[in-house]
């Protein structure tokens, strides 16, 4: 397309949008201020495209326009973040920056396979065509054939998947990306595998591919069912190699699947892995499966049928209905149908599974209502996840966002569920100052904490019964009920007229926890807690550290589980699943102790040391092949050449990090460093990835893997739009763990 072109279809879809209307000015002074900012713009040979913005576009708009196979569920947020507070039509000269964000040629990486098999770490997607056998009975060889080429051309064999994607710079910090995602396949008989390497950026976008598989199958006719999974495997079409736990594990947890769909494996718990799930292609789900098998599962599963409205047909559920003729497979139809019907179900969705507190938000919006301030960021983020939850999440959150801004809340829909209703109809009172918040469950821990240690109550919880009485009279039996059960007395059960919604229940289930009984949820969250404080390094709060404790004190195996979970949240190796607990609490801490590995996921590099190997560098100096000089003069003699010698010091002169692998480089004449540096050459010259080379030092052979990894260009050669301006301004890069 020509700058003009580009010109003048972005000044028409914006007149399409009515943004000429919006400013107040007819469509000839809008087409004169878009020539006027597009005239003032100058590229350059590093920025040398143009784009047009008017601010007033929404960002939404901007992504339905992209023509994206794939877009992060995060991108709008995003770059709704990084637009600037210009309100006026401009233009800007951007340039594809390489990933350590400098501009130029890229090395000549081949994407092609290496011509030997090589161990690598995959994402692996494995379906099976859902009664292959019934359906050649009933339809036929020449028609299931028809099916199946149809299958394996359209949505198996399809070009690179267009992504707009997220690469997570640091636990704070992420850009987004434009890039194609290289997946690989293989089918034999209705066998069909995909595979991508297993980095950052590629996780999501691959599930989402995996998804349209699972639609566009159903579509054409062919029911899948399949498992996904993570892990060292040889995946290699010419030589048709595919070995690995990778593809055991998904075989069989497909096999133990009784619906048409796809779950996620054990090893896709992973704390690398889970981390990059977009929420709207991953909830939690419990799969319908065959008997004894249930310890497979990882509770996660595909969400397809969002995937699935984008073929502009039929529904999920109406597709699956039409295909359900076989009273052999009728049930996998029916538990497919249940599911679609929970995916249409206004969700939550958050990263990383992570829930959200209903009351904890509408704390937070009384408290930032009566200063007359902003909620933190936390509770923001998880009212902008509310908002995502269709018409119910966005009715919710409007009422919430009301309720801080001092204004009436609207109407709430009639069809909203009785508990979330009362939910809200409490926010409003406690906003006029007609009801109050109390840390109940904060106290309950207390009191049997207090009952099991034989200790008195803390005095914050004393006082907080004491403002509950004061506040309401009424409240005075469930008080009086708390202040027993930590003395270890046994209170008698309050009934449920005259008390808060829920309150009795509540009760009566801390009751029972004394009694040995723990309540659903408690597992649950103190897992979160400890999974949370292994990954930040951090420790548990004085709620969760209390809790943990009431758990182990609560007696028979609970001691057993609670040691675990301490552990866990200690760091450290990661504790084996305590024994001789009960089966469902056994396979809940598989899971969480699968969440607390890692695979080794590639995370981006953004620090120039790691693509010098590829002659990215501005610096002229080639490394590697001055560290076989090294190792050869070092032999001979201790005093090195001039030329040795000035790249050296213009290498070291660099950054701190080039010095550090300067020195290592002089001090490293052996064998394993002489073979690695090869290595690097050879890929600077645009040679075979894989396999990598044999070395004897596990970290030399880390580092060769990693570089592997990074010399398929998706991974290490992609692309940033980047503007001049922005480069110039902006703060030194910290380097990335």
């Amino acid at each position: 397309m020509s700058k003009g072109n580009v010109f003048e279809s972005s000044v028409l879809e914006y007149l399409e949008a009515g943004l000429h209307t919006r400013r107040g000015i007819t469509a000839e002074e809008y087409i004169a201020r878009c020539r006027k900012a597009w005239d003032s713009c100058h590229p350059t040979s590093d920025c040398p495209f143009k784009l047009l913005i008017d601010p007033l576009r929404p960002v939404s708009d901007v992504l339905r326009s992209s023509k994206q196979d794939y877009i992060h569920w995060r991108a709008e947020d995003l770059l709704a973040a990084d637009r600037d507070d210009q309100s006026d039509i401009h233009c800007v000269a951007v340039g594809e920056a390489k990933s350590d964000l400098s501009f130029g040629e890229s090395p000549n990486i081949s994407a092609a396979e290496p011509d030997e098999a090589e161990t690598r770490a995959y994402v692996v997607a494995l379906f099976d065509v859902l009664g292959f056998s019934a359906l050649l009975r009933t339809k036929g060889l020449d028609q299931i054939h028809a099916l199946y080429a149809r299958l394996i051309s359209e949505a198996v064999t399809k070009e690179a998947m267009r992504s707009f994607g997220m690469v997570r710079l640091n636990d704070t910090e992420s850009c987004s990306t434009l890039f194609d995602l290289p997946v690989r396949h293989a089918h034999f008989s209705d066998t069909i595998i995909l595979w991508v390497p297993l980095v950052q950026h590629f996780i999501s976008p691959f599930l989402a591919r995996c998804a349209d598989l699972v639609s566009e199958a159903l579509k054409i006719g062919l029911p899948l069912r399949g498992a996904i999974s993570a892990g060292a495997a040889v995946l290699h079409q010419k030589t048709a190699t595919y070995l690995g736990e990778p593809i055991i594990e998904a075989a069989r947890l497909e096999h133990a699947q009784n619906w048409i769909g796809a779950s996620l494996g054990l090893s896709m718990l992973a704390t690398d892995i889970s981390r990059e799930f977009d929420p709207n292609l991953i909830i939690p789900y419990e799969v319908p499966t065959k008997p004894r098998t249930s310890h497979l599962l990882s509770g996660l599963v595909l969400d397809w049928p969002q995937r699935f409205s984008r073929l502009k047909t039929d529904s999920a559920q109406e597709a699956l209905r039409s295909l359900n003729t076989s009273a052999e497979y009728g049930y996998y139809y029916e538990n497919a149908v249940k599911f679609a019907k929970f995916s249409d179900r206004p969700l939550l969705r958050r990263e990383g599974m992570r829930g959200g507190s209903l009351s904890g938000l509408a704390a937070a919006a009384v408290e930032a209502r009566a200063k007359r301030s902003e909620m933190d960021a936390e509770h923001v983020s998880l009212l902008r996840d509310i908002k995502r939850a269709g018409a119910t999440g966005s009715a919710v959150a409007e009422f919430v966002e009301r309720v801080v801004r001092g204004e009436t809340p609207p109407p709430l829909p009639e069809d909203l569920r009785s508990e979330l209703k009362s939910q809200m109809r409490g926010l409003e009172l406690a906003a006029s100052g007609s009801a109050k918040y109390f840390n109940l469950h904060g106290a309950i821990v207390d009191a049997l904490y207090a009952r099991f240690n034989r200790v008195e109550l803390e005095a914050d919880t004393s006082n907080t019964l004491k403002d509950l009485e004061q506040f309401d009279p009424k409240a005075a039996p469930a008080t009086a009920f708390i202040r027993e059960l930590a003395a270890g007395g046994h209170p008698v059960l309050l009934k449920a007229s005259g008390l808060p919604t829920g309150l009795a229940t509540f009760l009566r289930n801390a009751l029972a926890w004394a009694d040995g009984k723990v309540p659903d949820g408690v597992v649950d969250e103190l897992a979160n807690a400890c999974l949370q404080a292994r990954s930040n390094g951090g420790s548990l709060n004085e709620y969760h550290k209390k809790l943990l404790s009431v758990l182990g004190a609560t007696g028979s195996s609970w001691i057993k589980v609670s040691g675990f979970l301490q552990t866990l949240a200690t760091g450290g190796e990661v504790p084996p699943v305590p024994v001789e607990i009960a089966s469902e609490t056994a396979r809940f801490l598989q899971r969480v102790r699968c969440a607390a590995t890692e695979a080794g996921v590639q995370r981006v590099r953004l620090l120039e040391i790691m693509s010098i190997g590829l002659y990215e560098s501005n610096l002229g100096v080639d490394l590697f092949h001055m560290v076989n000089e090294l190792s050869r003069a070092r032999k001979a003699s201790l005093d090195l050449s001039p030329a040795i010698d000035a790249a050296i010091r213009a290498f070291e002169g660099t950054t701190g990090q080039h010095q550090i692998v300067g020195h290592q480089a002089m001090l490293s004449g052996n064998r394993d460093m002489k073979i690695l540096g090869q290595y690097y050459c050879r890929l600077a010259e645009g040679g075979s990835a894989g396999p990598i080379p044999e070395l004897t030092n596990p970290e030399l052979v880390t580092a060769a893997k990693e570089m592997r990894c990074l010399a398929d260009p998706q991974v290490g050669g992609f692309r940033v739009l980047l503007s001049p301006a922005i480069q110039t301004e902006a703060e030194p890069l910290e380097p990335t763990a």
